[in-house]
């Protein structure tokens, strides 16, 4: 085979593994109560940043679990592709007294329509969570397969993986600290529908709950709500 074979043949192959055209946000809401106020979107598709302006949670009172979710619908993606939440960083701070407890959890789904969040033909994943904290915490993860819960209704899905971990104040002085929650898929990844010629990838619906639990008091707020794609071939 001659050199120039070889040439058309690796270019063939550059241009098989390369990523598809970045897909436009064509429409994006959010709904939960940790974002009343609509978060400021910067970036695109696959660089955004959601910059929150009261997404916050507070122990004791009513307000100790909080939850925002965005819903993006695009389109313009190359056909024939899949798309998947790879990761997802949410930078905050964090107030735990002796005694409480802070569990977050990230949510990732595609449907056809936004406000119906709990059908059982639904796709999900909840992400792995992983974060980065100073010293005087202890994590204790929860084991996968408990079903998490928004309010005191728990999610009537299918194919659901669920992993979380709990940030726990065992000290006897308070925790108030800068925080950064990262969720890692793994092999948890939910895959978009297979874009077609208007390349849409569906509604993709990003969840993020923060949760307090304990006798003592404790804060949490989000300030910056951060993720990774990964696409592949279908």
């Amino acid at each position: 085979m001659g050199l120039l074979s070889n040439l058309v043949l690796l270019t063939a192959a550059v241009a098989v593994a390369a990523d598809p055209a970045t897909p436009k946000i064509s429409s994006i809401s959010f709904s939960g109560n940790g974002c009343l106020n609509d978060p400021k979107f910067s970036g695109n598709f696959d660089v955004p940043c959601l910059t929150f302006s009261n997404f916050a949670a507070a122990l004791p009172g009513n307000n100790k679990t909080v939850n925002c979710q965005v819903h993006l619908q695009t389109q313009g993606a190359t056909p024939g592709w899949q798309v998947a939440l790879k990761s997802n960083v949410v930078k905050g701070h964090v107030v735990l007294s002796p005694g409480t407890t802070l569990t977050h959890y990230t949510t990732v789904f595609f449907s056809q329509d936004a406000s119906n969040t709990v059908s059982p033909d639904r796709r999900h994943a909840v992400i792995s969570a992983f974060f980065s904290l100073p010293l005087g915490y202890h994590h204790q993860p929860i084991a996968a397969g408990h079903s998490p819960t928004w309010g005191s209704t728990p999610f009537a899905v299918s194919n659901q993986d669920t992993f979380s971990n709990t940030i726990e104040n065992k000290g006897t002085t308070a925790i108030n600290k800068p925080v950064t929650l990262v969720g890692n898929a793994d092999g948890g990844k939910v895959w978009s529908p297979c874009t077609g010629s208007d390349g849409s990838t569906g509604i993709m619906n990003i969840n993020f709950r923060g949760a307090l639990a304990g006798d003592g008091e404790a804060y949490f707020e989000a300030n910056t709500e951060e993720w990774d794609l990964e696409w592949r071939k279908c």
